[in-house]
């Protein structure tokens, strides 16, 4: 699996700027990743012999995986470690259903994608064995049972106490730990195993992150029963598939996937389409019921939309009651409902169900520690916490199905659906934490299901209460009547029937056909600052602005000390009975003895906690499963990160240098323009507009920047400034990555943990000395945006305004570090140890999901766009839940043809288990004698034929030639051997493209281009550091000047009588980078590395690398 190629390593001991490299060995893997448990399967053992018979394993397309070895397991219990001996089954393998003697229910076995099968079993308890009968998961009964929320046989009071009461014994008596894969990970098991295990069938396409480029759909044969009902036949399905489910603003991509898909199905028929009821059509797909077939699928009418009117109590001063003031236009869907669909779907097969660590313990030294991997929400502590409470309750009388957890993740925010125009939709999305958080970041998973469309507060309230106490409402009203609103509508969605379900669970058969009570309990709620004060029933900004903790606004600058740490934990938000009791004396004053809402008795008792006059929904209708609803309000990476902590450096930064003046600015903008571009769309060009003006400036046009501006800012301050800025800026980038890291250990949170602490030293150094030298202003942006306010308070004295406003000057700026999103940054390790990693709660998900409201809502009028939005979502959510269905029945098809409208897929794209791609193409052809004499003083191809004939007979021998280019490699290319190492005719072809595919340090396929002449031509290798010098640099770099392929010919082991048969081998041309000798880089250093090209006339600027080990 090793590939061979030269690939320098450079040490900076040459008298010029930058020295010559130096060769040693490298070697590299290169091979397709091979991914954690990718299988676990039901089979039987028995406990005295350890024999194991199971079916060969399948892979999607069919091709039975035959090679199979086991290996030994190790299973802990409390008091002491059984590792039983693990030996072959005498039967068969073949066949879906084998007879096995077995000992104890359901161990496992888990298979990797190079059939390297370890077994898994609970230790021996000496019991006989017996004959059980194994049937593969692809032949278990998967017939329907409707999904139902389970009624209790008596009358409920409202209260479980009966319930929480039945105390267990801990149910984690036996851990289970499946093998190591080739990277060192595994799970453990605190619980009874996984019936079926989600990964199971997982292949390399499903965890490379152009996964939708591989699916393909089978066609149907018209012949038999209508399986597209209620569509009437195949081509009224198709064509209304192809308009619901494909852009609203149709491309050539969805131009090609109409003629491919639709028109040139063999079974379309033109006359099918004659006088269908598309009309009809619709209306039955937005209501999901009318039709026996459809409601026979995993959809049916409980899960769809309803429309409700929410009544909140509206306070009108002193000797006046409180009128009700009903606002119209909510929209939602049960909550129940939609958790019994979604479990229900044949997508939840692959949920986790089952709370298990991810442990990690390196290949190298097996006896060391496991360290844990932090990551997916099943895999937290909060997952298994809950999942141990859940156990130790009563069961539901006469109920013997396992108990699981719907772990329910909560987004809202309200979104603009247009450029132009006032049109919004305020929608609220769940997601679960039982799916992995990578098929959720998919927007073709469509993991987020739309719950809700919340009305905002209209503007008749303003009449209504001019009405009924005869003034206008103040602000201070208006924002608490939007407040009720918010939490009227939560306890309408929150509300009896939902308690049933979160008390007393729901019984759904679950997509892997088992059949389970699931237990709704909320993890996380995300949202953005404005949003989370709303759900948490605190002051925007308040005197405590934090939604999780009690910090003082004027202390949120101690960020990082063991002060501000100590506040966090001792300080911390809680839903107790104090709390409730505050709000429900302030809200006496208000509505019994009609004091304002911001009446001074009101402010003394809620002010010191930053708390309002707001009874929480989540308190009030969940508190028994609850307890403290603060615990959900994730931290928001997106706003108090990229548009929050960063925005407002980067912001005063660009102050700075225009106090400086001296063309600071203009040299901070042609910087940036010469940033090349990153990777696939890692950074993006900077080469249009001006980056210190930040116009239409999004949060990935931050992160951008953040990871550009290091070296853009160098040098442009004084020393003493520079130092500072320099230090702030690679702390900022690094806190920002680590916060960001999709896989954690405790480890790098120790590191992170570390950095946040100098990060916040280096920020309070920045405003102590560096913001205190320069007098800062506005910018120019800032500026027209103040004056555009003024001008909107003063409309007025439109003339008076405009005069005050043009002629007045930028105003003083501070460096302000007493935010909330400052002082968010402390929660993330919390969070990452507690939830999971960031990108399982972060916003940005919900950001993305907005895009298909926006989307959806260009097929409407624009009016009452919330019912309309409704019946597209649910038109098609029901279309694909029909082609969901649609798919094992097509099966048995000869003929693959997609029907999932994106015919146009990527035909070349590189399998995700190639290391890397180049065309086979030989148009562009370049015969070695004419181009060289044409180019012969061209230092770059000095002795070109020789060397890559050196180069190329390394690789054929499964070695590598690294030494002096000047000693030990000069022989090398005298010796005979180069010589007789053939390049057919002559000629080498050229190519402008190369596909890499490498693998993420969290174990996912992604895949880079080169391309030859454009920005997106460097490259870096992991260096050689297998020899004693400690301070040899992790990373070789290059920039790849051309891309080629040759035939050779080896004449070594060939007689004269012998026609030697040529093959292909791939290379590139490179020209190498070097490290700056006088440089200093590195973590301690605070500083990134700095390169520069070897000096071009010198032996080593220039070779050849093996593709494989780019």
């Amino acid at each position: 699996m090793e590939r061979a190629g030269i690939a320098p390593r450079y040490r900076l001991d040459y008298p010029s700027h930058f020295s010559k490299p130096r060769y040693t060995p490298k070697y590299h893997y290169s091979g397709p990743p091979q991914p954690g448990p990718a299988m676990l399967r039901c089979c039987s053992v028995t406990p005295d012999h350890g024999t194991v018979t199971l079916p060969p394993s399948r892979s999607r397309h069919g091709a039975d995986k035959c090679s199979i070895s086991f290996g030994s397991v190790r299973v802990r219990t409390q008091d002491s470690s059984v590792p039983p001996n693990v030996t072959t089954g005498e039967n068969g393998t073949r066949g879906n259903c084998t007879t096995l003697p077995v000992g104890l229910p359901v161990p496992f076995l888990q298979a990797s994608l190079h059939a390297q099968v370890p077994l898994l079993r609970p230790p021996s308890t000496g019991s006989s064995h017996t004959q059980v009968l194994f049937c593969d998961s692809r032949s278990r009964d998967r017939h329907t049972i409707p999904p139902q929320v389970a009624s209790p046989d008596a009358e409920v009071d409202g209260s479980i106490a009966a319930t929480a009461t039945d105390e267990r014994s801990d149910p984690r008596t036996n851990v289970f730990q499946t093998m190591p894969n080739s990277f060192g990970l595994f799970r453990e098991y605190s619980h009874d195993l996984p019936r079926i295990d989600p990964e199971e069938g997982v292949e390399l396409e499903d965890l490379d992150s152009r996964a939708d480029a591989f699916a393909s759909n089978p066609e149907h044969d018209t012949n038999g029963p209508n399986v597209y009902s209620p569509f009437p036949n195949r081509s009224a399905y198709l064509i209304r598939q192809w308009y619901w489910n494909g852009a609203t603003q149709k491309t050539q991509s969805d131009f090609n996937g109409l003629i491919n898909n639709v028109i040139l199905d063999r079974n379309f028929e033109p006359e099918d389409l004659r006088g269908v009821n598309w009309a009809k059509l619709d209306k039955t797909l937005s209501a999901g019921e009318g039709n026996e077939n459809l409601m026979s699928l995993p959809f049916c009418a409980d899960d769809g939309w309803r429309e409700a009117s929410v009544d909140i109590q509206v306070p009108l001063g002193k000797n006046l009651e409180p009128k009700t003031f009903s606002v119209n236009g909510l929209w939602y869907r049960p909550l129940e409902s939609v958790i019994a669909s979604a479990f229900s779907s044949s997508k939840s097969a692959r949920f986790h169900y089952r709370p298990h660590k991810l442990l990690w313990r390196s290949p190298h030294t097996p006896d060391s520690p496991p360290v844990q991997i932090h990551g997916e929400v099943y895999t937290s502590s909060s997952f298994q916490q809950v999942y141990d409470d859940l156990q130790k309750l009563s069961t539901e009388p006469g109920c013997e199905l396992p108990r699981d957890i719907a772990a329910c993740m909560l987004y809202s925010d309200s979104t603009h659906l247009a450029e132009f125009g006032n049109a919004t939709l305020w929608p609220a999305y769940l997601s679960f934490g039982n799916q992995s958080k990578y098929e959720r970041a998919r927007p073709s998973s469509f993991a987020h299901h739309h719950i809700a469309y919340f009305p905002k507060l209209p503007d008749e309230i303003q009449e209504f209460i001019q009405q009924h106490s005869g003034k206008e409402g103040t602000a201070q009203l208006l924002t608490h009547c939007r407040r009720e609103l918010v939490h009227a509508i939560w306890k309408l969605i929150l509300g009896p029937e939902f308690q049933t379900a979160y008390r007393h669970g729901i019984v759904v058969r679950c997509g892997d056909g088992v059949i389970r009570r699931l237990y709704p309990r909320f993890f996380t709620y995300s949202a953005d600052y404005p949003e989370k004060v709303l759900l948490a029933s605190i002051h925007d900004m308040g005197s405590c602005p934090c939604p999780r903790c009690l910090v003082p606004k004027a202390e949120i600058y101690r960020i990082g000390q063991e002060c501000d740490v100590k506040l966090r934990r001792d300080e911390a938000c809680v839903d107790n009975e104090e709390r409730r009791r505050l709000v429900n004396s302030a809200r006496q004053l208000i509505y019994d003895r009609g004091y304002s809402v911001n009446s001074k008795p009101v402010e003394d008792l809620l002010k010191p906690l930053s708390l309002v006059p707001t009874q929480n929904a989540f308190s009030e209708c969940l508190s028994e499963f609850l307890p403290n609803y603060f615990d959900l309000f994730a931290p928001d990476l997106l706003h108090e990160w990229e548009l929050g902590v960063f925005k407002q450096l980067v912001t005063h930064l660009i102050r700075i240098l225009y106090a400086m003046k001296d063309g600071k600015v203009l040299e901070f903008n042609k910087r940036f323009r010469l940033v090349p571009v990153f990777g696939r769309d890692t950074i993006r060009s900077f080469a249009s507009g001006n980056v210190s003006e930040l116009k239409k400036m999004a949060a990935r046009n931050y992160e951008d920047i953040l990871q550009c501006i290091i070296p853009v800012f160098d040098r442009l301050l004084p020393s003493q400034h520079n130092e500072i800025v320099q230090d702030l800026l690679f702390l900022t980038a690094t806190l920002h990555a680590l916060h960001k890291l999709r896989m954690h250990t405790e480890t790098t949170l120790a590191v992170t943990d570390e950095v946040f602490k100098e990060f916040g030293n280096a920020l309070r150094k920045f405003k102590q000395v560096t913001c205190t030298d320069f007098d800062t202003r506005e910018l120019p942006k800032e500026m027209s945006a103040r004056q555009r306010r003024m001008a909107r308070r003063q409309a007025a004295q439109v003339a008076a305004t405009d005069q005050q406003c043009h002629g007045e000057a930028a105003a003083a700026t501070v460096f302000n570090m007493n935010t909330y999103k400052g002082h968010a940054l402390g929660d993330y390790l919390h969070f990452i140890r507690l939830i999971g990693t960031t990108d399982s709660f972060t916003t940005q998900l919900g950001e993305r999901e907005h895009r298909c409201a926006k989307s959806r809502a260009t097929r409407t009028s624009m009016r009452g766009i919330e019912k309309q939005l409704s019946q597209i979502e649910r038109r098609e959510a029901n279309i694909r839940t029909l082609e969901e269905s649609l798919r094992p029945k097509l099966l048995s098809s000869e003929f693959p043809l997609p029907l999932d409208g994106e015919s146009d897929r990527m035909t070349t794209s590189t399998s995700p288990e190639e290391h890397y791609h180049i065309g086979k193409s030989t148009k562009s052809h370049v015969l070695l004698p004419v181009w060289l004499h044409t180019h012969r003083n061209d230092p770059a191809l000095a002795n070109f034929t020789t060397k890559l004939r050196a180069h190329l007979l390394a690789r054929l021998d499964g070695e590598k030639v690294y030494a002096d280019l000047d000693t030990e490699l000069s022989a090398a290319l005298a010796s005979e051997d180069v010589q007789k190492i053939s390049i057919r005719n002559d000629c080498i072809y050229s190519h402008q493209l190369m596909q890499v595919n490498y693998t993420t340090y969290d174990l996912r396929r992604e895949q880079d281009v080169i391309h030859v002449g454009t920005d997106r031509c460097d490259i870096l290798m992991l260096a050689d550091r297998d020899d004693s010098n400690s301070d040899t640099h992790p990373y070789w770099y290059a920039r790849v000047l051309g891309i080629y392929h040759a035939d050779i010919i080896d004449l070594r082991n060939c007689s004269p009588s012998q026609i030697a048969t040529p093959q292909r081998m791939d290379f590139l041309f490179v020209r190498w980078f070097g490290e700056d000798p006088n440089w200093k880089s590195g973590w301690e250093a605070r500083r990134l590395d700095q390169v520069g090209f070897f000096p071009g006339n010198l032996p080593g600027a220039f070779g050849f690398v093996d593709p494989g080990t780019v």
